[in-house]
């Protein structure tokens, strides 16, 4: 499997190239939901797709966040709202 994206400058697209299903139905919905944006330029015998994509739409992604243990504050406090949340929720349900 192998999923690539291509970008020259001056371009307002980006190339999109996928053989991954969980990318294939993300692309070929966008194609559906957005036609005059997502054109699909190329699907191969093996079930890739060549995609263009507006530019605009993608951003470099950020490097993954640097979390330490948790504190025993810290953990009371995420149960508690856990806890919260989980009631709120049986009683929206009840009514």
């Amino acid at each position: 499997m192998e999923t690539a994206l291509d970008h020259y400058k001056g371009e307002d697209y980006i190339t999109y190239c996928t053989d991954e299903k969980k990318w294939l139905r993300k692309l070929k919905w966008q194609a559906e939901q957005y036609p005059d944006h997502v054109k699909i330029i190329e699907e191969n015998p093996d079930g890739g797709l060549v995609v263009h994509l507006p530019y605009s739409w993608f951003k470099a992604p950020a490097p993954p966040k640097k979390v330490g243990p948790m504190s025993e504050e810290r953990r009371a406090a995420s149960a508690e709202r856990l806890a919260k949340a989980r009631a709120d929720k049986k009683h929206n349900e009840s009514i």
